[in-house]
């Protein structure tokens, strides 16, 4: 569980950031737009949480069984 809880910290220091990026962009929306290289952490962050969800589902799942 502690791991699920540390990328769950990991994941939303990203989507903070992401989210402080898009709010200054509306702010001057003439600047540059957010690449890829602004959206991959969080995405690669969610990703990694997921996957981390997957294993305790299934890590459940057998002592329930």
């Amino acid at each position: 569980m502690a791991k699920i809880e540390i990328l769950l910290e990991v994941q939303l220091g990203e989507y903070e950031l992401l989210n402080s990026k898009l709010e200054e962009w509306k702010k001057n929306p003439g600047q540059e737009w957010l690449t890829m290289a602004d959206y991959e952490p969080w995405q690669n962050a969610l990703k990694a949480l997921e996957e981390a969800q997957r294993e305790f589902d299934a890590h459940i799942a057998t002592r329930a069984a």
